[in-house]
């Protein structure tokens, strides 16, 4: 990157920061398949007076879908996996409200947000219940459209999704995704819980902006909120880490090449999710591994760089 860039790089986030009073974040820039820049800002634990570096380790939220996503397309270019088939194929006691819908809903489904739930956040947001309980709960949940009738988007149908991976494997998900993704692209700055997060010797803690008065906002640190849905929102890694991920998803023509069964299989899902969503929805940018607004990996398609960036606090 140029120093003008750079500069004006500095100065757009040291802006966003003070705007939006956050404490610390890591970034990367990867062109052409290869990381071009690292730049740390800020505090990752303000009252311990802790830097962040490179190898801090945040929660990634939603981002996590995509690891998801990929690793189940892994299964389906092993032909382990058909993700066209009905999710009970995999997991026989899968159940929804309506029993057609049970029968008919496919894993591309889920991975799409055609599952015709809404949210129902409440189900997993306490962090008391286990993948198991709240499968359990799906036939309880109302669904608000017919499956594939329009985009919602679902924590619930990615962590239903990471069931299915663990059927087809017999691994826990957990271990499925360290062993096929991340090991093989060699991020070791990572986790898979709040405990975790909080026994990493370099990690984030979590801010929030409370209103003790009426209109005005102070940061304050917030408990880590244990998020037990991991398929959908639990991972926890460094920057240093998402710069090799990113890499695998904006790889060099060299591994383009050697990747390219499986890179076929990712850009069919990218425009399967992009029709479904259709142009008129805010959501058209989705992609099957989510949505473009709820990650903070950007891709600029037209310079061939993309951006990954984590912050402290970031949920």
């Amino acid at each position: 990157m140029t120093s003008t860039a750079l500069g004006d790089l500095d100065s757009l986030i040291g802006e966003a920061m003070e705007e939006w009073q956050v404490p610390g974040l890591a970034l990367a820039v990867v062109v052409d398949g290869e990381p071009a820049l690292f730049k740390v800002y800020g505090q990752r634990d303000v009252e311990a007076g802790l830097p962040v570096t490179i190898d801090t380790q945040f929660t990634l939220c939603s981002i996590t879908k995509s690891f998801t996503a990929a690793g189940l397309g892994i299964l389906v270019d092993e032909r382990r996996l058909d993700w066209t088939k009905p999710v009970r194929e995999y997991i026989p006691e899968f159940r929804l409200n309506d029993p057609i819908a049970s029968d008919r809903i496919t894993v591309q489904d889920l991975l799409c947000h055609h599952s015709g739930l809404p949210r129902h956040d409440w189900v997993w947001m306490p962090g008391d219940q286990s993948r198991e309980q709240m499968l359990d709960a799906l036939p309880h949940l109302e669904p608000s459209q017919d499956i594939r009738a329009s985009f919602q988007y679902s924590n619930l149908g990615y962590m239903v999704s990471g069931m299915v991976a663990e059927r087809v494997t017999g691994m826990s998900w957990e271990d499925f995704t360290l062993a096929r993704i991340m090991t093989p692209l060699g991020m070791t700055h990572v986790g898979f819980s709040s405990e975790d997060l909080e026994r990493a010797t370099d990690s984030a803690r979590p801010y929030i902006m409370a209103d003790d008065e009426p209109g005005v906002y102070l940061r304050r640190r917030a408990p880590l909120w244990p998020i037990r849905d991991t398929p959908a929102g639990g991972i926890n890694a460094a920057i240093s880490d998402l710069a090799k991920y990113v890499q695998f998803y904006r790889p060099t023509a060299a591994a383009r090449a050697h990747n390219s069964c499986l890179q076929r299989r990712f850009a069919q899902c990218r425009h399967h999710a992009f029709m479904s969503a259709g142009p008129s929805s805010p959501r058209s940018v989705t992609t099957i591994t989510g949505s473009a607004l709820d990650a903070t990996i950007i891709a600029a398609r037209a310079s061939s760089a993309t951006v990954a960036a984590g912050s402290v606090g970031a949920r």
